[in-house]
């Protein structure tokens, strides 16, 4: 089956402790990922995730991060949209507030 993984990331500098993280920026990605169910889509979402986490050097010269946060959502896609050539690539990318990610997370958020 072919799902789409929502996937949260956010930064970090490194003169701020994670326990101070203030609006920051947040990013969404989305995946499409073949599995064979929910179990092995949420594992392959978290794997490509840990993968992308990096960090650089900011323009103001601090060291940013960017961390895996939270799978938000994982939705089962009609197999023939694949077609094998779009698994396991990102198809969507946004950054985000806090208030914007948190909304997200939100599973009543009307």
């Amino acid at each position: 089956m072919l799902y789409s993984a929502s996937v949260l990331f956010r930064t970090e500098l490194s003169s701020k402790s994670s326990e101070s993280v203030d609006e920051g920026t947040w990013e969404e990605r989305i995946y499409l990922i073949k599995a064979s169910g929910k179990g092995e889509a949420n594992d392959s979402a978290c794997t490509l995730s840990q993968n992308y986490e990096h960090s650089y050097i900011g323009g103001t010269g601090e060291e940013v991060k960017v961390i895996f946060d939270s799978v938000i959502y994982l939705d089962e896609l009609e197999d023939q949209v694949s077609g094998g050539q779009l698994v396991d690539r990102v198809v969507f990318s946004r950054y985000l507030s806090k208030a914007q990610a948190e909304s997200l997370s939100d599973p009543n958020p009307f």
